[in-house]
This record gives structure tokens, sequence and C-alpha cells, in this order.
């Protein structure tokens, strides 16, 4: 016969299973339908930097791969994450192990999350809560690219600095590892850094102890110097948010933008939960989430850091909700607003599937294959910022492009948007520069201006159109 204390294990059990298997069930409909979306544009690049570095040792201090900045300096940030993808290329071909690498670690970072939730006290259907809301909000920044292990790298942060700054000498070793890691994996370690700057701040002033948060902020800053390029790893960030007309993550959070006016709620929810828990006295909490809004404000690529920070803040508000009167009236309905809610992840999670096959494809909706295929070797090519990486990837070093991922040279960016949207001066600029083929969209202003003066139409896709100059000979 079972005892009294066995039944009261058991019981104890089931809720654990079941918030457990709802975050489980969720993460894995949000990962699905992360899936369905193309490779990401700046990954193919990647590969070849690391395939690169595998090669010749050595980390390029130049530009390799456009002829617009042949020669030009280059400080490839996200050397270490690229060099490991030259490095295991032969074991594990690239692009399968960047897409494992993506969504392990985007499960790692709704992980951190949850925990994060569960550490600050709050319960566990709270915690999850916040953390679905979390994962629904990250898919579009789901990519294969190093900002996803920088997710993860500022998650490890918010999770130590807060013991570093009260004496713990382990967490205090880990985040200057964690710098050490992150300021040679993706120049985002200066947000992290902003982190550690507002928390210091807020337990220097809550504390009133001075000292040894300095030293902890100093620390990190020195610990984020190693890496090849020293202080100038911290200014490459100043450089790309120039090209905000033109690289989406670098634009200004916007009303316009559901997504946006979603993260702009959820940050106004988590100030309230922290004015209805009084946390919001502790300046060491409330100064990064501060700063962070700011960030995101300002560019919506830190979207993913405000949310880790705020996540926990959600769940204890919801959490506080619970002996409220709304929340008593609520619990006849709850098994059956559970059993819906798990109906409707059980059929998203089937719909997503169907559509997540095949994971991750290059499709010709997205880049134009046909075109970049027929590109003649050694051509002078002006193509889209979007599909330069792809290039890259398929046709370097017998292709050059004029512009990718890598965003060399702000200026020069600018002036090819220009030039391929067919403003006054296009023309001059492809005779300057001896263009000798064109890939753009089919809508773009500089397709009628070259087929006026006889350039030749190769292929046409949805995707990009390929011309190329009168009397210019190549080859395939």
């Amino acid at each position: 016969m079972t005892s009294t204390q066995e039944r009261r294990d058991a019981a104890s059990l089931r809720p654990v299973r079941g918030h457990l298997a709802a975050l489980t069930a969720w993460s894995l409909c949000c990962a699905l339908i992360a899936a369905s979306r193309p490779f990401d544009t700046d990954a193919w690049w990647h590969i070849r930097v690391g395939s690169w570095i595998a090669q010749h040792r050595e980390i390029p201090s130049t530009d390799i791969f456009s002829w617009t900045s042949r020669s030009a300096e280059w400080r490839p940030s996200s050397w270490l994450f690229d060099w490991f993808l030259g490095a295991t290329h032969d074991a594990l071909p690239s692009r399968p192990l960047l897409i494992g690498i993506t969504f392990i670690t985007f499960a790692a970072v709704a992980w951190s999350v949850y925990r994060a939730s569960r550490r600050a006290g709050a319960g566990p259907w709270a915690s999850v809560g916040a953390t679905a809301a979390f994962e629904f909000l990250m898919i579009p920044y789901v990519a294969e690219r190093p900002q996803m292990l920088s997710f993860l790298l500022f998650a490890l942060v918010f999770a130590l600095v807060s013991r570093a700054l009260r004496g713990d000498r382990l967490a205090f070793l880990g985040l200057l590892a964690v710098f050490i890691l992150w300021a040679n994996i993706h120049l985002s370690f200066t947000i992290g850094m902003a982190l550690v700057a507002a928390t210091a701040l807020g337990y220097a002033i809550d504390a009133r102890k001075f000292l040894w948060p300095s030293a902890v902020l100093g620390a990190s800053i020195l610990a984020g110097l190693l890496n090849p390029f020293g202080v100038n790893a911290y200014s490459a960030t100043t450089d790309l948010s120039a090209l905000s007309r033109v690289l989406d993550e670098w634009q200004h959070a916007s009303i316009h933008e559901v997504r946006d006016v979603l993260i702009v709620l959820l940050a106004a929810a988590a100030l309230a939960s922290m004015i209805r828990t009084r946390r919001w006295r502790r300046l060491e909490l409330l100064l990064p989430i501060l700063a962070l809004c700011a960030f995101f404000l300002y560019a919506i690529r830190n979207a993913p850091d405000l949310l880790i920070l705020i996540a926990p803040e959600i769940a204890l508000g919801l959490w506080s909700l619970r002996s409220t009167r709304l929340a008593r009236s609520l619990v006849p309905y709850v098994k059956p607003i559970r059993d819906g809610v798990f109906l409707g992840v059980l059929a998203l999670t089937l719909i997503s599937a169907t559509n997540a096959i095949p994971p991750r494809a290059a499709t010709s909706e997205q880049y134009p294959i046909k075109g970049v295929a027929a590109i003649p070797s050694k051509c002078r090519l002006l193509n889209e910022y979007s599909d330069g990486g792809y290039i890259i990837y398929e046709r370097w070093p017998e292709v050059e492009v004029s512009e990718d991922g890598r965003s060399i040279g702000a200026r020069s960016v600018l002036k090819q948007q220009s030039v391929i949207s067919g403003e006054p001066g296009a023309l001059k600029w492809i005779d300057s520069n001896d263009v000798q083929c064109v890939l753009v969209r089919p809508d773009r202003g500089i397709i009628k201006l070259l087929e006026a003066r006889n350039w030749t139409r190769v292929s046409s896709e949805s995707s990009g159109v390929l011309l190329i100059r009168p009397g210019f000979v190549g080859s395939n």
C-alpha cells in the first residue's frame, strides 16, 4: 500500500511534468516555425571565411571577397565561430552544422530564460508563460549566424553578473571567461558590457559600494580586449549602425510594426510587475532593463536581449496575480483552458512540421540561383546586398561581389543602393567603375536604364535579373 508521503511525492511531480511538457511542446512548435524560414543570408559568407581561415591558418586583415573594397581594412569579428565551421567541415559539413547549432542555441536560450524566471521566485506555470512569450517573439531572430550564440552568452552574463558583484569568485571568473569568448565570436559583446555597466552602477548605488563593482566592470572591459583587433572591436557596431537604411536589424523600433509594439507592451508589463513586486527599488535590476529598452528603441536587433531581461519580471508579475479575485474566478476553467491550449499547440506543431521540410532550404524565391550560376568568371559584378553572401559561397574566388553582409564601408554600400535603384548618376557610377555584370531584383530601376543601352538579359527569375555589358566576353 502506498504511503501518504509517496502519494504526496507523486502528486508533486505531476505539475512539474505538466509544465515542462507544455514548455517542450511550445518550444518545438516555435522551432518548427523558425525552421520554415530560409537559410540566413549572412551564413554563406561566414562559411567561406571559416574555410579561408582554416586553410591559411591566419585571420584576414583586409577584404578578400569584394572588388569595391579590395585590400581595404577588414576585421572579421566572428573569426572564432567561422574558424570552427571551417576546421570541422570535413567531419561535419558547415551548413547542417550551422542549422544544428542554431536550434540547439535557441533551446538553450529559452531554457535559460525559464531558469532565470524560476530563480527570481516565479512559479512553474508563470515561468512557462513568460518563456513562451519570449520564444514566440524570438522566432524572427533565429538565424544561422554567430549572433545566436551572442543571445546565449548574454543570458550567461545576466546569470553571472549579480553573483560576481556580490563577491562570488567563481561567477566573477566565469564572467571574464564569457567575455573573452564572446569578444572573439561576435561584436555584440558590447551589449553584454553595457549590461554589466548598468548592473554594476545599480548595485553600487544600492549597496553603497563602489570599489568592487568598478573592479568587476573594469576587468570585464579588459577581458573584452582579448581579441585580435583590440580596442577596435568596441567601435565596430558604430560603423554598422550607419547602414540602418539597408539593414533591417539596425532600424529603430516602429509603432507600425506589430512585433515592435508587442515588445514595448511586454517591457511596460515588466516595469508594471516591478512596481507591483517592489523590485523597481533594486537599481541593479531596473537600470539594465531601462538601458536595454533604449537600445531596443535604437535598433530592433537588441530585442532578444531585452526580452531575456524582462521575462523573469513578467513571470513574477504573473505569479503575483495567483491570489487575486480574477485568478480565483478562473479556477473552474483551468482544465478546459489547459486542454484547449495543448490541442492548439499540437495543431500548430503539426502544421509547422509540414512547412519545415526541407529545413532552411535555399530557394529560387530568395536567391537568383540560375543567375548566380550564369555569372561569367572574372566579371565585375554589381549585386544586391542580401545576395552577396550566397554569391560568395557559390562562386568565389572566380566572381567577386560588390557588396555583402559584411558591411565594409557604409558609404560605398549606400551608394550602391542608389545605383541599383536607378537614381541620377547611376550609369556614370557603373561606367566609372567598369561594371560588367549586374544581378538585381526585377523591380530595380537600373534594369531599364541598362537595357536601354543594349545590355543583355542573360537570366530572369522572380528573385533576380542578370544583365551583362555589351561586348563583354567571359567564361562560366
